[in-house]
């Protein structure tokens, strides 16, 4: 099962059964944030000034990731293009532990809709099995699962 989310940046997201969006995004303004099941958090942001194709998407998705890499000593797992029907579509997933030494993996993605939309997905997962790696179907159900809004295009 899924659940449907109307996003106030111009965006339709169908998320696993479980899901919320959260009150108060700790992302920064512009931005919607939602709460997965097994303690995930899925952060998106709209930023249609700084991207317009899909070389800005790669660039854009890689300065995200390092944020990871330089903050909290991550290291570079998994990186590339992912399939979208009318999405162009980079990820970047950094092994990192956060903070409080929990072992983490930030997979952001750059979403870029050619002539319209281009938004960033930072997703935080909490690793519970360090052989398991990125979780690839989660996130290629993700960017599936999101379609712009009349008001976006």
């Amino acid at each position: 099962m899924s659940t449907q989310f109307e996003s106030t940046i111009g965006f339709t997201a169908t998320l696993p059964e479980g899901s919320a969006t959260v009150a108060e995004s700790s992302a920064g303004p512009g931005t919607e944030q939602f709460s997965l099941p097994g303690g995930t958090l899925l952060s998106v942001v709209r930023d249609d000034e700084q991207v317009g194709n899909y070389a800005q998407t790669i660039e854009w998705t890689q300065k995200m990731a390092a944020y990871y890499q330089s903050e909290f000593a991550g290291q570079v797992v998994s990186e590339g293009s992912l399939p979208g029907d009318g999405k162009e579509l980079y990820a970047v997933a950094v092994n990192f532990k956060d903070s409080g030494s929990v072992p983490r993996i930030a997979s952001v993605v750059g979403m870029h809709f050619p002539g319209s939309a281009f938004y960033g997905l930072t997703l935080l997962s909490i690793v519970t099995d360090p052989d398991a790696g990125v979780d690839t179907t989660l996130l290629q159900q993700l960017v599936d699962g999101i379609t712009l809004t009349t008001a976006a295009s």
